[in-house]
């Protein structure tokens, strides 16, 4: 498929890239075995559970085994979104996100959180780092807005955020 394509192409480049949404659908251990560049995916449970199975993982266990098994076996960083984020490394680092509002459920805001770790990874963090910085930012930026919010406003709260930790 063209999607299919274009997510080869981008990471044939050397770049780091944040995969979210459609992209997760689209990757496996064949778009990956040659891959050098940090790669840092975006699940949420359902979209976690599709990548288990594509890379040949058990799908059993706590959710932070899943996201370390997962990134082991893709060689990538994991952001296993949720109520209970959970961020692993190939190599075995974890983290865990501080439970935030449901409010960032809403529609729209898994990509704030996709452009906020991006933004980590453009500061020369590594992957880890910036999966870990992303997601207390898109935290922190949901604190900081009213208690309904959307994707928009969310967005427009991360340079407060950022630059109240600054």
């Amino acid at each position: 498929s063209v999607a299919r394509e274009r997510l080869a192409i981008a990471l044939a480049d050397a770049a780091p890239v944040v995969i979210d949404a459609d992209g997760l659908v689209l990757l496996g251990p064949r778009l990956l075995a040659e891959r050098k560049a940090p790669t840092l995916v975006t699940p949420h449970d359902g979209e976690l559970l599709a990548l288990e199975r594509a890379f040949g993982c058990g799908g059993s266990g706590s959710k932070p085994d899943r996201a370390l098994a997962l990134a082991k076996a893709g060689g990538m960083v994991v952001v296993a979104k949720g109520p209970d984020t959970v961020i692993a490394a190939p190599d075995g680092r974890l983290g865990c996100a501080p439970r935030a509002t449901p409010w960032l459920s809403t529609a729209g805001t898994g990509d704030v959180l996709a452009g906020c770790i991006a933004s980590r990874l453009a500061t020369g963090a590594d992957g880890f780092a910036a999966a870990c910085e992303g997601v207390w930012l898109h935290g922190e930026a949901a604190r900081g807005c009213s208690p309904a919010f959307t994707a928009g406003e969310l967005g427009q709260m991360v340079p407060a955020a950022l630059a109240a930790c600054l």
